[in-house]
Parts: C-alpha cells; structure tokens; sequence
C-alpha cells in the first residue's frame, strides 16, 4: 500500500522540478499565507495536477475518480507536501 510520504516525496520532486527556485519560493510564501486549506499556489506557474498524476504513476497506480480512498491518498500527500514547502 503507497503510503502518504512517499506520494509526497514524489509529488514534491515533480514540483520542484517543474518550477524554477524563484516560482517555488513565491509558491510557498503564497501558500503560508493562504487560508483557504483548498488553495495550492502551484497553480499560478503549472498544472500540479499533472504532477500528481504523474506521481501516481510513478508508483503503478492510475486515477481512479470514484475512489474515496485515492482521494484521500493524494488531498494528504499534497497537504503534507505543501507543508513542508514542496
């Protein structure tokens, strides 16, 4: 079973990768500021969804939309990653 820390580790790499250090610091210091816990600032530069489902498929997994499980996996794994700043 993918555990929330890896999908974040990986998630993470995605974004740190597709993002330049300066996009990633005014992404993080959006994203401390942000009340809304629904709001990820990686948006303002790319897609993060796709990185997330790149991460997933990193590890095997395709989405699923019907699955509350998955859903779960990655609104934790993206929480946990905006947390630690990517």
């Amino acid at each position: 079973m993918l555990e929330v820390k890896q999908l974040s580790d990986e998630f993470s790499r995605l974004i740190r990768e597709a993002l330049t250090s300066e996009e990633l610091e005014k992404v993080n210091e959006a994203n401390r500021v942000e009340t809304n816990p629904l709001i990820c600032h990686s948006h303002t530069f790319i897609d993060a969804n796709e990185c997330m489902l790149d991460a997933l498929d990193r590890f095997g997994i395709e989405l699923d939309a019907e699955s509350q499980e998955q859903a779960d996996l990655t609104n934790s794994a993206w929480d946990l990653s905006k947390k630690n700043g990517f």
